[in-house]
C-alpha cells in the first residue's frame, strides 16, 4: 500500500471529539507524565515448588471471589514481586503435584 503512518488511526467522530485537546497542546511539552518502570525484586529468579503451589492456590481463591483475571494478575504481581508476564506464564503450567504436572515431567525426562 506504500502508506507512511505513525500513530494510530481513529474514527472521524473520535478525532473530532479530541480536537480541543490537540489544539490546547503546547509544542515541545509532554501531555501526561512519563511512566517509569518499577523494579521487580524477584525478576529472573527460579520458582520454588512451594511458591508455584501457592501461586496456583491464590489464583483459584481470587477467581472464586469473582475477581477478573486482569485484576488477579495485578494482585499476584504485588504479592509475589514478579512481573505480570511471569505470573501469566506460570499460571499456564499445571500446578505442582497435579496429574498434568506429573505427565509433563515424565514427558520431559523421555526427551
Amino acid at each position: 500500500m506504500s502508506r507512511r503512518f505513525i500513530g494510530f488511526e481513529l474514527s472521524v467522530r473520535t478525532f473530532r471529539s479530541r480536537l480541543p485537546d490537540l489544539r490546547a497542546l503546547v509544542p515541545g511539552t509532554i501531555r501526561e507524565p512519563v511512566r517509569v518502570a518499577q523494579p521487580v525484586p524477584n525478576r529472573g529468579k527460579a520458582w520454588s515448588e512451594s511458591e508455584d503451589r501457592r501461586l496456583h492456590q491464590r489464583f483459584e481463591t481470587l477467581r472464586g471471589e469473582g475477581m477478573p483475571k486482569g485484576a488477579i494478575v495485578a494482585e499476584l504481581t504485588r504479592e509475589f514481586e514478579r512481573g505480570a508476564w511471569a505470573i501469566r506464564k506460570r499460571l499456564k503450567l499445571a500446578p505442582p503435584g497435579s496429574q498434568d504436572a506429573s505427565r509433563a515431567g515424565a514427558a520431559n525426562e523421555k526427551s
